[in-house]
């Protein structure tokens, strides 16, 4: 499949009802309004493709872009190509697909250790993701930048703009629920942040209760583990 196949075959796939969501979740135009669905049964179907990947961020569509992000390879990519696209990912969903696939590429670690300390929102936005991801799927992280991403969700997240304070609560609990050694640590830091303001608007979307979230993954981490 080449890019101009892919492209017309989501722009057959899209909905009006999936565009008005999309758009209601921050989605810029163009936009074909694709399902999650066929986006990952297009995502098995292509597998890996970094030509395909790069040709279809090109396009610029919102659709053709977390495709992008799904079937890119991350070896591929260098330090630069890696903040080009986080920097291009102008809706939140994109940026947290690219960030968990950046998550994935050589040198994520010290990668994700630069966006925190950055100056773009969406730079430290996409830090914060990546630690979540990698914890998740057991990279380690050095102990002091998971710590230092707990004291910047502590810090900020009262003051950060409304989907922000979203993406930082589900960092707060990658990072409590996949870090042993942060459990407690990130458990606290919930504590001390207490209640959150988070306005959905038109989406389903809630604000997680921290605690329980945390401890119900760890939990079931280490039952799964026990019975391996």
């Amino acid at each position: 499949m080449d890019a101009k196949q892919a492209l017309a075959h989501l722009e057959k796939k899209g909905t009006a009802h999936a565009r008005k969501i999309y758009l209601r979740h921050g989605y810029p135009e163009p936009l074909f309004g694709v399902s999650f669905a066929e986006l990952n049964a297009l995502k098995k179907r292509i597998k890996t493709d970094q030509a395909l990947a790069e040709a279809l961020w090109s396009s610029g569509n919102a659709d053709a872009r977390i495709l992008a992000a799904m079937v890119a390879d991350p070896s591929r990519f260098t330090r630069a190509g890696a903040r080009k696209w986080i920097r291009e990912s102008d809706f939140r969903t994109l940026r947290d697909y690219v960030s968990c696939m950046i998550a994935r590429s050589p040198g994520a670690a010290k990668l994700a250790t630069d966006f925190l300390s950055s100056k773009d929102p969406g730079e430290r936005q996409a830090g914060l993701t990546m630690i979540a991801t990698l914890g998740q799927e057991g990279t380690p992280v050095p102990l002091e930048v998971s710590r230092r991403a707990l004291k910047r969700i502590e810090r900020e997240i009262h003051a950060a703009d409304n989907w922000s304070r979203y993406g930082m609560m589900y960092a707060l609990i990658g990072i409590g629920a996949y870090d042993p050694s942060l459990t407690k640590d990130a458990i606290a830091a919930a504590k001390r942040i207490g209640k959150v303001e988070f306005d959905p608007g038109e989406t389903d979307c809630k604000m997680p209760d921290p605690v329980p979230y945390i401890e119900r993954t760890v939990a079931h981490l280490a039952k799964h583990k026990k019975g391996k």
